[in-house]
């Protein structure tokens, strides 16, 4: 793979829109935080002390109405917001405002890690054949921080994300407004023209005057005239996006989509596995471990706000048509009537290939300096803990959890002994050693004795086994 920039510059049936210095464009809307300054990691290593100048909030990855999508597949669910906020749908500034924003934020890749084993002991109990699945963790690793790069700051943007956006007979099939995908936009069979009249930026309506971290989100950056957003190089580029916004927003259509995918290249995600599995059995753990990469937030789609797109987004009504053998009608029946719009594309890269003047490919550059084995060893520490620790429910561990146990041994992260005791601990012990103890304090050390002996016993014979 070569450089991104030169794949979205050299692809006739696409046009960038990042390539642009930070000069040119507004800052991104996250919140700044104070940081020590570190020297940036090496490909092959880790520095334990490395710290990041901003983070990714949440809140910025919000879209007006926007919720998780009804389906029977969980990772549908995990990588698709869907929304049916009326403005998207009918107001093309609206929809420029909200889009323009999304498109220059990063999906949030995460590795789900789990491990099971399986119980038959209360089954030969029962006189019963088969076994149970006990589930030993289940927990979310959430890698963007240390993965990608660009959205914390304009200067690198235009190496490591691109922007594409489909325009008029440039010979790719894609969704423009049809119910199959198509090379061109087809306006003269629906009373829908390419262009509606001037662009209208946002004028921050309900934005509070004294909230800036939110003005930010939704205010671009113009120029004297104040028509241009300069997020984009140009008016023309600016064009080619808003021209999308408007063809959808006036499609007659009463049921209608617009969807912007994001999706993370240049990404080994079997290396990292690879490398947390065997951190995870160096704790002799002897269960099942299944890991995969979902990428949240991957897909944003704006659903006209019809009556036929709330029932298909309706928990209730999807799966009463799913058990009802149902929807084998009304697919057919929205296949139809849906118009698509899946004109916008955003690629973030976690690496990139340099090459030399004849073509061929030298070396390889990660985006925060860390290949796959090295970004595995970071978050080692943190996910040994929290399988040992045995976190369930799909419970997030974050930057600030790999940054914390950086430099622990095994033995540290398995014994708690990841800081300072509590006070409460600390008075405990002291009243113990003054002979001062309650009967209440005793329980407690007996208690902690106990579950150090229970840590020492799995640690050496194994723990998560069959059986």
């Amino acid at each position: 793979m070569g450089q991104p920039a030169d794949l979205a510059s050299g692809a006739a049936s696409t046009h960038s829109l990042q390539n642009v210095s930070s000069d040119d464009l507004a800052p991104p809307s996250y919140e700044q935080v104070t940081a020590e300054s570190s020297s940036q990691p090496s490909t092959n290593t880790h520095n334990a002390n490395a710290t990041y100048p901003t983070r990714l909030i949440d809140v910025d990855t919000n879209i007006p109405g926007g919720s998780r999508a009804v389906s029977a597949s969980s990772r549908v669910r995990d990588t698709t917001i869907v929304t049916l906020y009326p403005e998207l749908s009918s107001n093309p500034r609206t929809l420029y405002t909200a889009f323009a924003q999304q498109i220059h934020l990063p999906p949030r890749p995460q590795l789900l890690i789990a491990g099971t084993h399986t119980d038959s002991t209360k089954k030969k109990q029962d006189k019963k054949n088969g076994s149970d699945v006990v589930t030993d963790f289940d927990f979310r690793v959430d890698l963007a921080e240390t993965l990608l790069k660009g959205w914390e700051s304009l200067d690198s943007a235009a190496l490591w994300h691109t922007v594409e956006v489909a325009r008029d007979f440039d010979g790719v099939k894609t969704y423009r407004g049809t119910r199959l995908k198509t090379a061109s936009w087809a306006s003269t069979k629906r009373n829908v023209s390419g262009r509606l009249g001037p662009i209208q930026l946002s004028d921050n309506e309900g934005v509070p005057e004294d909230d800036d971290e939110e003005r930010r989100l939704v205010q671009p950056e113009t120029d004297e005239q104040g028509q241009h957003d300069r997020r984009f190089v140009s008016e023309r580029d600016q064009d080619d996006f808003m021209v999308w916004c408007e063809r959808f927003c006036h499609d007659p259509s009463p049921v209608k989509s617009f969807t912007l995918h994001r999706q993370v290249c240049g990404f080994n995600h079997q290396a990292v596995i690879n490398c947390l599995k065997s951190h995870i059995r160096d704790i002799n753990y002897r269960g099942a471990i299944s890991m995969q990469l979902v990428v949240s937030k991957s897909t944003i789609t704006v659903y006209s706000p019809h009556w036929i797109n709330r029932l298909r987004n309706h928990g209730v009504v999807y799966w009463v048509f799913i058990l009802t053998q149902l929807w084998i009608l009304a697919w057919p029946v929205i296949w139809l009537l849906e118009r698509r719009y899946e004109v916008v594309n955003s690629s973030w890269y976690a690496s990139c290939t340099e090459e030399d003047s004849t073509g061929h490919s030298r070396a390889r550059t990660y985006a925060h300096g860390r290949d796959e084995h090295a970004l595995g060893e970071f978050w080692a520490p943190a996910v040994k803990q929290a399988a040992w620790a045995r976190r369930t429910n799909g419970e997030i561990v974050s930057r600030d959890d790999a940054q914390r146990l950086q430099g622990l041994t095994t033995e540290q992260l398995l014994r708690g002994t990841v800081g300072s005791d509590s006070q409460a601990e600390i008075e405990r012990r002291q009243r113990m050693q003054r002979g001062e103890g309650s009967f209440v304090d005793s329980v407690v050390g007996l208690a902690r004795g106990v579950n150090e002996v229970r840590q020492g016993w799995n640690m050496s014979m194994g723990w998560g086994g069959n059986v």
